[in-house]
């Protein structure tokens, strides 16, 4: 009876250490995670003909992505209950509005299912690159992760892209997006 006792003991006290270890692990990985999105990163993307998009401006006028042929645009999906989207979405817009007059555009397209809450987000007040695209459109483009980022040349072609969030003031945005002028 002393030993099967012991045994439990044993047992138990495993299960911890394992359970601490596991702990430990996803912790450090968290971490690491976090400490590489500070740096300004994309990968190479499908190198095709981005999908005809039709994205809707907040006074309901269509935003078809093949009129920016000839420009750089950065497609960037994100929601107003994405907390890394709402975090980096100031710089992003910012980011936006100083390449404006470079030939590139960015569109911050929303995913929300309603202009209601993209509307509340920014208290009444949406601006001009923020516009919103259906279920549908959303899912022509590869992966579900939010934020993601699309970065398509003038060619039309997706460059580039990023999954997660970025630091769109890093001078490393600006450099991606030259790459591709």
């Amino acid at each position: 009876m002393k030993s099967k006792s012991l045994l439990i003991v044993a047992a138990v006290l495993a299960a911890q250490v394992a359970l601490y270890l596991v702990y430990r692990r996803v912790e450090h990985s968290r971490t690491t995670t976090a400490k590489a999105d500070e740096r300004f990163s994309v990968t190479r993307s499908t190198q095709t003909v981005a999908p005809p998009l039709t994205l809707e401006r907040r006074d309901g006028a269509p935003v078809k992505l093949e009129l920016y042929r000839g420009q750089v645009v950065v497609l960037h999906f994100w929601s107003t209950w994405c907390s890394p989207c709402v975090d980096e979405l100031p710089d992003l817009l910012r980011f936006g509005d100083e390449l404006e007059s470079s030939r590139v555009r960015v569109l911050a397209v929303s995913v929300d299912e309603s202009w209601e809450s993209i509307d509340t987000f920014f208290d009444q007040e949406v601006p001009k690159n923020v516009v919103r695209a259906s279920k549908e459109e959303v899912r022509m483009f590869p992966g579900s992760t939010l934020p993601r980022s699309f970065f398509i040349d003038p060619q039309g072609v997706l460059a580039f892209e990023a999954l997660g969030a970025r630091r769109w003031g890093d001078s490393d945005a600006k450099l991606v997006v030259s790459s591709l002028k």
